[in-house]
């Protein structure tokens, strides 16, 4: 789907009473406009929070480029409601988000960048996440329920 489809889709379901504060839609894309303008979109529907994918077209991006496209993002919105849960899904964008470059996004803007959706299947990363980047400040969510225990665990 197109970032107009996607807005489209979203303001449709709002409509049709669904309560956007139990929404997280997926606003990361591979061109930063396109990012902005579906995250704007998402707070304008005061949705609880975005889901944002790396810049997943480029390849081998180094963690100073992956910061450099988030900064760039967060402030083109400039919005202080702005909830970012990082999505990371190495198999699909062939991108490995490192624990440095987490916690230099979090330590950077603590406010906003507050969790990430991990879909890598590696359950010793997830783990590191958890015991780098304490939650209730930032929530780490795992694709795999049979690791649900094992991320209540590590969490406490």
């Amino acid at each position: 789907m197109s970032a107009p489809q996607k807005m489209g889709a979203l303001t449709a379901l709002i409509e049709g009473g669904l309560n956007p504060g139990h929404m997280m839609p997926g606003t990361g894309a591979t061109s930063i406009d396109a990012t902005v303008n579906m995250t704007r979109h998402a707070i304008q529907h005061r949705c609880a929070g975005v889901l944002m994918l790396p810049p997943f077209y480029y390849k081998d991006v180094t963690d100073d480029g992956l910061f450099a496209y988030f900064s760039e993002v967060i402030q083109k919105v400039g919005d202080a409601a702005l909830q970012i849960y990082i999505y990371n899904i190495p198999p699909v964008t062939k991108i490995n988000l490192s624990l440095s470059l987490l916690e230099r996004l979090t330590k950077e803007y603590p406010k906003t960048v507050v969790g990430m959706k991990d879909s890598s299947g590696d359950w010793a990363y997830t783990e590191s996440v958890i015991k780098l980047l304490t939650f209730p400040s930032f929530f780490t969510c795992n694709q795999r329920e049979s690791s649900c225990y094992q991320h209540l665990l590590s969490s406490c």
